[in-house]
């Protein structure tokens, strides 16, 4: 039997609500937008220099805040400097060298991947990583900013969710998982540039306490860095 208009009026408005929820974007997209703006904002700035924050917690952890340094040249010039090891990339060239045999260093060819030069020292197994802010700057798609973000420790990531918490700071949250633990990235929703990260590390379907934890931030110090002069000297300083 058909309905009177007015019926079919009522039945229209209650799908709206429905139909709202179901156009909206995912969280999981919403997710991936963050990091193409984050991206975006890392490779239109001329240059920068960010350093990384954090504590490390677990069973035999010091505790104590530790600091990575992250410069960015311009083109796909760019450094990583964890207080022991210095990698460095200038034009068609690459540097290592580690803070107790500083007279030493190991040079290689550099075609503008930041992780794979650092694998062809390190072989890929622990040790320095790519910080994803190398990896977006050198425009690599999605694949190599999750291969960056594990940190050298989380398995295969993928974004499980994201939140845009409510504020002055205006942070956007992602979320990952992955076979071995999670992480819990911040995105400045207004610089778009990276603003924490907190990650949970444990063995593959355990339930209980994580093995490591690494909570830290990132502060951004904007100027133009010109990576020019760590030719000479290979010293991770401006």
């Amino acid at each position: 039997m058909l309905q009177s208009t007015p019926v079919r009026a009522v039945a229209w408005l209650a799908m709206v609500p429905q139909i709202a929820v179901a156009a909206a974007p995912s969280r999981i997209q919403q997710g991936r937008d963050a990091l193409t703006a984050a991206a975006r904002a890392y490779q239109t700035i001329p240059g920068l220099k960010e350093t990384f924050v954090y504590v490390v917690k677990g069973a035999n952890a010091d505790r104590q805040p530790k600091e990575i340094e992250i410069r960015l040249g311009s083109g796909t010039d760019a450094s990583v400097y964890d207080g022991f090891i210095c990698a460095v990339a200038v034009g068609s060239r690459f540097f290592v060298t580690k803070s107790d045999a500083p007279a030493k260093y190991v040079e290689r060819p550099f075609t503008g991947d930041f992780g794979k030069a650092l694998s062809s020292v390190f072989g890929g197994g622990a040790g320095p990583f790519e910080p994803v802010q190398i990896a977006m700057r050198s425009h690599k798609d999605i694949g190599g900013w999750l291969e960056a973000l594990r940190f050298n420790l989380l398995g295969k990531l993928r974004i499980s969710n994201s939140a845009r918490l409510r504020g002055a700071d205006g942070v956007e949250k992602i979320m990952f998982t992955a076979e071995n633990g999670r992480l819990e990235l911040g995105v400045d929703s207004r610089s778009h540039f990276l603003a924490s990260a907190h990650l949970w590390m444990q063995s593959p379907g355990s339930s209980g306490d994580p093995l490591v934890e690494i909570e830290g931030r990132w502060i951004s110090i904007p100027p133009l860095f010109q990576l020019g002069n760590l030719r000479q000297g290979l010293r991770c300083e401006a």
